[in-house]
């Protein structure tokens, strides 16, 4: 009977190991630090052997991928022609798939979302998220009054995705969670998306307003929605941690309660965060803050990524502890690791930070790496950074560094068309979409 309730035990400990090891959503975790600390099969010592083992076709325009229960996800972006949205899925390890090295997969399954007849454009599809033992995928959903001077006016809804069982693409209980092309947060079973708004004037002097608002909702479908506020037009994917909501745009870094968002519009008095930072740069739509070491990274199109106290200053407004300087190039969302904070940079750079600093106000980097051409965001697994690049360069580093301040990757390989997605570590393997609508799988031999 011990050995019996032993084996139980350790079943339960693999279980959760195989859990843990999932890239559940943008950015890996609602921190969206691009790090997975539990992930430690490849190494610097033995990412030199990594294959490409299958790829598989997903369409228009495909996300980055997300992983959970033995899956791979993918949306694609419908266009004009008729082409729909879909959401797809792939065997993570390829099971079954035809040819060698790379076998060549086609989807375990496929969920197409047709836009309506009278959308006057397809709407774009966010990246799924894996919560709940469930995939969820949600498009635009966009409420339109169309106003047109002496011809009347209609309304219209588009609302596409919800949940889907992982395992036959069948849908799920669940609610509908807001979204926009900015990926989901989900966070202790709570959900962190947007919806919008937007109205159209065709009349004498065309005009265009689109409302953006954040909702915070239960993925188990209980309750009434824990908020939604109008935080202002550009803000950036939420990012969780700690029990607090973070959000950035153009010029502003915002910190709300994330177990209670407001319910209104930060244009109206009183609908004030927990403390806000000011950007000394500009916020791009591509970024997003992420949080780690008890600090909040903002990168901006400058080149710098400001660095906040994750728990504010005391005061309404606060100013950086300290900001990486990354050179006069646009940033895109970085990765965390507990000692480095990784920056890519169109310059066609990697360049990595002391992650809490270096004791001034302004950080070099510690050291930096070159690729073929421009960086994309970066991933960390275990001790080992993956980056992809314009010339469809995917490129691992050791993420100690190398001893000086200019690295050379491990292992590079080019998939054949520019890599814009963060490559995701699952499992063992390594995955990356790309412009030509593939999905490619690396492992080790």
């Amino acid at each position: 009977m011990r050995r019996q309730v032993q084996l139980v035990g350790l079943l339960g400990v693999i279980v959760l190991v195989a859990a843990a090891c999932d890239w559940t959503m943008v950015g890996f975790g609602p921190g969206r630090t691009g790090f997975s600390g539990s992930e430690k099969s490849i190494t610097p010592s033995n990412v030199g052997s990594l294959a490409e083992q299958w790829k598989g076709t997903a369409g228009n325009q495909v996300s980055a991928p997300v992983v959970g229960g033995g899956r791979v996800f993918v949306t694609t972006q419908p266009d004009r022609t008729g082409v729909p949205a879909a959401l797809m899925a792939f065997d993570a390890a390829g099971t079954g798939c035809p040819g060698w090295q790379p076998r060549v997969c086609p989807a375990a399954w496929t969920k197409t979302f047709p836009t309506p007849a009278n959308a006057l454009n397809p709407m774009s599809m966010a990246t799924p998220v894996f919560a709940a033992g469930k995939v969820w995928s949600g498009g635009a959903s966009l409420h339109a009054l169309i106003s047109v001077e002496d011809y009347g006016s209609g309304n219209w809804n588009y609302h596409v995705g919800g949940a889907f069982d992982p395992a036959t693409g069948a849908s799920a209980s669940g609610p509908l969670l807001a979204t926009e092309s900015a990926p989901v947060a989900v966070s202790d079973g709570v959900a962190y998306g947007y919806y919008s708004y937007a109205t159209f004037c065709l009349c004498d002097r065309p005009a265009t307003q689109m409302h953006l608002g954040l909702v915070a909702q239960r993925v188990d479908g209980s309750g009434s929605p824990l908020g939604g506020f109008l935080p202002g037009f550009g803000e950036s994917a939420p990012a969780v941690a700690g029990g607090t909501l973070y959000l950035m745009n153009r010029s502003r870094l915002d910190a709300w309660d994330a177990m209670a968002p407001p319910s209104c519009d930060v244009t109206q008095p009183g609908c004030v965060p927990l403390w806000s930072g000011q950007l000394a740069g500009e916020g791009g739509w591509d970024d997003m803050p992420a949080v780690a070491n008890g600090l909040v990274y903002v990168p901006e199109l400058s080149g710098d990524v400001e660095v906040f106290k994750a728990a504010g200053c005391g005061a309404p407004t606060c100013a950086p502890a300290w900001t990486a300087d990354a050179g006069s190039a646009h940033v895109v969302p970085v990765a965390l690791t507990d000692a480095a904070l990784f920056v890519s940079s169109d310059d066609g750079h990697l360049y990595a930070f002391n992650a809490i600093g270096c004791g001034a106000a302004t950080c070099s980097p510690a050291w930096s790496a070159s690729l073929p051409s421009g960086a994309h965001v970066p991933s960390v697994a275990g001790s080992v950074v993956f980056v992809g690049a314009n010339d469809g360069t995917l490129a691992a580093f050791n993420a100690a560094g190398c001893g000086t301040t200019t690295c050379s990757p491990l292992w590079s390989r080019n998939v054949g068309a520019t890599i814009r997605n963060a490559p995701v570590i699952s499992g063992g393997r390594v995955f990356v979409t790309d412009d030509s609508g593939a999905i490619h799988a690396f492992g080790l031999t």
